[in-house]
């Protein structure tokens, strides 16, 4: 008797793993789900940068990390909302806006994550004053303003595709324009 109901069991549990794995499957290859996957990075990192801002001896940078990290969650959702309103999902414009954006949150996530053993370095030699301190502070202080100047290319860009009007004409060059420019700044943050 207790054998055929822990059979039941784990059969009735097998059905249920294989409608939620085929469930998140479907979800995975919807076009919204794309940005859920890409903010998976950030989201991992959401306690450890939670968790910096609480630094005794860093506290001014671990806050400053801790609102770039909201900026960049914001804009990253609304990039892809503005971008899906303005542009057809199959439409190769959207395809490299879509690009674009993907690896701008990629590197934007990737620096983020290099700040955080940073700050860890820094509090625990924040009482000696060396040059490995002065180092963790310039690479620190290094990132985080690139991440800024990222954020607010990423900015000016989401606004003005969402201000435009007509998708020909100056306000297309001026979309490109910004294009262009964080895609070579999101190269040049790879190298950092």
């Amino acid at each position: 008797m207790i054998e055929i109901i822990v059979v039941l069991l784990v059969a009735v549990m097998g059905v249920i793993a294989y409608k939620v794995y085929h469930r998140q499957r479907a979800q995975a290859s919807s076009p919204v789900a794309l940005e859920d996957a890409d903010q998976l990075p950030l989201l991992l990192l959401q306690p450890k940068i939670s968790w910096c801002k609480y630094l005794e001896n860093v506290d001014d940078l671990g806050t400053r990390l801790a609102a770039q990290y909201q900026m960049c969650r914001q804009l990253g959702k609304l990039s892809f909302d503005v971008l899906r309103q303005k542009f057809a999902v199959g439409e190769l414009t959207f395809e490299r806006y879509e690009k674009t954006l993907f690896e701008t949150n990629s590197v934007l996530a990737d620096n983020l994550s290099k700040i955080v053993p940073l700050l860890e370095a820094l509090d625990s030699v924040a009482s000696q004053n060396t040059p490995k301190k002065q180092d963790y502070i310039q690479r620190t202080e290094g990132l985080l303003t690139l991440n800024q100047t990222l954020l607010d290319k990423l900015n000016e860009l989401v606004t003005n595709l969402s201000d435009i009007k007509n998708l020909t004409g100056p306000d297309q060059k001026t979309i490109d324009f910004l294009l262009d420019n964080i895609k070579s700044m999101t190269e040049r943050a790879k190298l950092y």
